[in-house]
């Protein structure tokens, strides 16, 4: 990691220098000279670690010489932090300012003597390097590498496919055991070596029998896990009162009795130890009704066999060389057989062959090396094969080849998945937000350092080190996770270059060169112990209950520190004011209920880029945060308040702003914000809808935009997610709904508009622009049917129509190549409505149809009444022309991205009936559609959030 620290350490001593200007800073002449002498040597260093990090040297003497480079970097560092403030892109006319600041830190004598001796100090240890490395002839020849490519930012519309080799006759045989069978109840163990590909085989049996079981659940089982607390995600995905689950101390008895009355299914991925499985049977009967069946993976036989009788325990074994290079040619897209590439050069398939066999036939491994060549030339295959050895190797020998050859500035990106609990699903705007924060993400030509962190991210997941969990329906990723072979692997390479270190309750050595901690839980212990590593660039807590800690009474002390992210913290009710003094910091994320204000000292924190309090529900925030220049997303919650009404604000940089209560702040202020991206509103129709739609937008550049309006006054935050529903039983055709708040909205001007989400009363659809992807209507008390006008957007691929959004009694679908793209369809409730009608040719595209409501439906296309029985199971109990109330669960509050994923596509067009004749009941239906969070993916599908604001966006 010194590479990164060195490049950070270039980046600001430029800066610097190009602002150090004789005509302002004459006296700092000897000072501009020190700072050209670092900024000189370390680029030497840079390159020098680059051509070592290439070459991959095994040699313990260049071993040794690297990790002294490495201490030194990290010392340059913390003397550019203390004596320099951070100076990032300035304009001449701030940089003024700063260099009056900067001339009188040196005014002091004893300030300028000391950093004189700390530069004299870095130049002697340089000398000793330099004589080093003379000394035992390390020669510093630069080898040529092979770079990834820095262009513009690359999405992936398409639905991703895992490749899987090798387990059809797996599933089939643990299909027989777990369905066949008749026996009341089973626990069927999957047991193997790391990388096997256990949860792979897991997850396809998985989606293969859910559907012929009441309940169902999933839940990733790490080492040192609190059975406790993946107990409550039992209770939560099959379905269990929240009130028996959540803050219950008899949680496990009620799960007990609750799966007594169920025909349950419930998946414990990567179980470590017998003494996790004996806790968890404290929660899971061992007889639930008839047919109920368990199965747990472990990587420890014994945990299987103590779990399931020989019977049910199932080895996997590694892949066969004929098996290893199928996966291996699939992922670098060449075909094993008759590829011409391969077939007119024997010697490639020799090599390619070669290579997948020395990955022992580990999926994971295979896909490693296979993600290392996919974008090399087909003549580097032969040095990769070198460094592999004669032998087969170890898993984690071949996961470190595969992290060598990652570029640099990839290096840190991926280490940085290791500080996120096992099996986490990972927000991608969150990790994004921490390289920028950390400063890994460089500039990059005509994109925002957020571009290009996404752009990182996809080169992760292209390589197969990354995996995806969730996109977007633009095609973008909205989460990612990682694989716990190449998590540990993470977290070991990441102890022994002092990257960083993860605590789980226990008992830490203090190490003062340590820069990033992650605490999973025992959170006073791990702080209290590491007060005296000052040196710290991030703390990361991600608690699952709240604890108090001494750390926010020393927050002080760490004035290095770029990144605070305190997830289970029982707070103070006041955040304390010395939160001002950390100058550095860049990230600041807040989550706990105690949390009441922010102090305005927050406002010296002039670097600071990422503010997150959205799960801070009460906050009062000072008025001060309107005028840091340098935030770039605010995340706030609808009911967050500030000290005093805005009227002016200087947010030059910011991207994202949500969700803002509109009463405290003056709609005019929005035209100030012209780089934003993503939008959330809570506001007066009148006031903030003329400020949007009249004459040019806001932000050419918006992207997301979340609106929750009302007619007028002020708007009680204390009531937001309780608006009534319109009485719709007393409303005529023109008598009763609400008066409308103006003229309609005209959105027309917002072409990068992809998600949008319109919650109030608009009586007229407003303008959309062609661009939206995703749309949402709640509360919209449409008068007229708004199929025809939505049905000309290009490129929508979900439509909702949510809680009164449409009030006549009659809706049609009609017209050749109407939503063309148009993928999943929810209509609910909506109580006036009585009919719908669907013509043929409309809709070629929908996957999904969710109703909520007593409606007539008229199904002209055979296709589109195959996909409405595939997710409403009644309609196959009617003709089409009957009435039937399909009843779906009320979902949580919609914000961003409820469900904003890419459904699979329809495999067997009369799936609602083979469901009917098994005699499934809905919710089963419905939880084949909405997916849980956590749970595995169907091949080529991503799940839909059953917590729509985990996601927000």
């Amino acid at each position: 990691m010194a590479h990164m620290v060195v490049s950070n350490v270039v980046r600001k001593t430029t800066d610097i220098i190009g602002n150090l200007v004789v005509e302002e800073c004459t006296r700092l002449y000897w000072l501009r000279d020190d700072i050209k002498w670092i900024a000189r040597e370390m680029g030497w260093i840079q390159a020098f670690l680059e051509d070592a990090d290439a070459k991959q040297f095994n040699i313990q003497v260049m071993a040794n010489l690297v990790s002294e480079i490495r201490y030194l970097a990290y010392d340059v560092e913390d003397i550019i932090d203390i004596y320099l403030p951070v100076v990032q892109t300035h304009k001449r006319k701030r940089f003024v300012s700063y260099l009056q600041c900067f001339a009188c830190i040196f005014c002091d004598g004893y300030t300028n003597h000391k950093f004189s001796m700390e530069i004299a100090s870095i130049k002697k240890r340089m000398e000793d390097i330099n004589r080093k490395r003379i000394t035992y002839g390390i020669t510093d020849n630069i080898t040529e590498r092979i770079e990834e490519p820095r262009g513009s930012s690359q999405h992936f519309p398409h639905v991703d496919e895992e490749v899987i080799v090798g387990v059809d006759r797996h599933v089939e045989e643990l299909r027989a055991k777990l369905i066949d069978h008749p026996i009341h109840h089973c626990t069927i163990s999957i047991v193997g070596m790391p990388g096997v590909g256990k949860t792979t085989l897991a997850k396809q049996v998985y989606n293969f029998i859910r559907v012929n079981f009441e309940c169902c659940s999933w839940v990733c089982v790490y080492k040192n896990a609190r059975v406790k607390e993946l107990m409550k995600d039992i209770a939560r995905q099959v379905r269990m009162e929240k009130e028996k689950w959540e803050n219950n101390a008899d949680m496990e008895a009620d799960l007990y009795e609750y799966l007594k009355q169920k025909k349950y299914l419930i998946v414990l991925d990567d179980v470590w130890e017998t003494e996790t499985w004996d806790a968890f049977k404290v929660g899971i009967p061992n007889r639930g009704i008839e047919g109920s069946r368990i199965i747990i993976t472990s990587r420890n036989k014994e945990v299987g066999r103590y779990a399931s009788c020989d019977t049910y325990l199932h080895d996997l074994f590694p892949l066969n060389d004929e098996q290893s290079w199928e996966l291996f040619s699939k992922i670098v897209e060449l075909h094993p057989d008759n590829l011409d590439e391969t077939n007119s050069s024997p010697e490639l398939r020799e090599v390619g062959q070669q290579i997948s066999q020395r990955c022992s036939g580990l999926p994971l491994a295979i896909a490693a090396m296979a993600g290392v060549l996919k974008k090399k030339e087909k003549d580097a295959w032969r040095g990769v094969l070198l460094k592999m050895g004669e032998q087969p190797g170890q898993i984690s020998e071949i996961l470190e080849l595969s992290y060598h050859d990652l570029p640099c500035d990839l290096k840190p990106c991926f280490l940085y998945f290791g500080l996120f609990p096992e099996d986490h699903e990972i927000p991608a705007r969150e990790l994004t937000s921490l390289w920028v924060a950390e400063g890994y993400i460089p500039d990059q030509e005509g994109q925002t350092l957020e571009d290009t962190g996404e752009d990182f991210l996809n080169k992760l997941i292209n390589r197969n080190l990354i995996q995806i969990a969730t996109r977007k329906f633009d095609g973008r990723i909205k989460s990612c996770r990682i694989h716990d072979v190449l998590h540990s692997f993470c977290i070991s390479i990441a102890k022994k270059n002092n990257f960083y270190k993860t605590y789980h309750g226990d008992y830490p050595v203090i190490d003062t060169q340590i820069r990033r901690i992650a605490i999973h839980h025992g959170l006073s212990d791990s702080i209290s112990r590491n007060r005296h590593s000052r040196k710290l660039r991030a703390i990361l807590v991600f608690n699952k209950e709240q604890e108090r800690s001494e750390l926010l009474e020393h927050v002080d002390e760490y004035r290095f520190i770029r990144v605070l992210c305190f997830e289970g913290f029982m707070f103070p009710r006041s955040f304390p004011r010395t939160i001002g003094n950390l100058i550095l910091l860049k990230y600041l994320r807040l989550k706990g209920s105690s949390l009441r204000s922010l102090p305005s000292a927050i406002g010296n924190l002039s670097n600071l880029q990422t503010l997150d309090v959205q799960e801070c529900e009460t906050i009062i925030l000072p008025a001060v945060i309107w005028k840091m220049q340098e935030l770039r997303h605010i995340l706030l919650a609808s009911t967050s308040s500030f000290e005093k009404h805005i009227t002016d604000l200087c947010l030059p940089n910011l991207q994202s702003l949500y969700t803002l209560n509109g009463d405290f702040l003056e709609a005019k202020c929005l035209l100030k914000l012209g780089h934003l991206r993503t939008l959330g509103l809570c506001c007066c129709m009148k006031q903030f809808g003329r400020m949007l739609t009249d004459g040019k937008p806001i932000s050419e550049k918006l992207e997301k935009l979340q609106l929750e309006m009302w007619d007028d006054g002020p708007y009680d935050v204390r009531q937001s997610r309780e608006i009534q529903e319109l009485d719709t039983s007393k409303i005529s055709d023109d008598q009763g709904l609400p008066t409308p708040p103006g003229p309609p909205l005209n959105l027309s001007g917002y072409q990068n508009l992809t998600c949008l989400y319109l919650e109030g009363p608009l009586m007229s659809l407003p303008k959309f622009p062609s661009s939206p992807v995703k749309l949402t209507l709640v509360r919209s008390a449409l008068k007229q049917d708004p199929m025809e006008e939505l049905g000309k957007l290009p490129n929508l691929k979900k439509l909702q129509l949510r809680r009164s959004s449409y009030m006549g009694c009659e809706m049609v679908i009609s017209g050749a190549g109407s939503f063309p793209r148009l993928e999943v369809l929810i209509i609910e409730p909506v109580p006036c409505l009585k009919s719908l009608k669907v013509e043929e040719g409309v809709m070629p595209r929908l996957r999904c149809a969710k109703i909520n409501g007593i409606i007539t439906l008229e199904i002209q296309s055979e296709r589109l009444k195959n996909i409405f029985s595939e997710f409403n199971y009644y309609l196959m109990h009617m003709n089409y022309l009957e009435q039937v109330n399909i009843d779906w669960p009320e979902d949580d509050f919609f914000f961003w991205e409820d469900g904003d994923s890419i459904l699979p596509p329809t495999e067997i067009s009369d799936k609602g009936k083979e469901l009917i004749s098994k005699g499934i009941v809905e919710q089963e239906i419905v939880e084949v559609q909405r997916g849980m969070s956590g749970n595995p993916l169907e091949i080529g599908q991503s799940s839909l959030s059953e917590n729509p604001q985990d996601g927000s966006e």
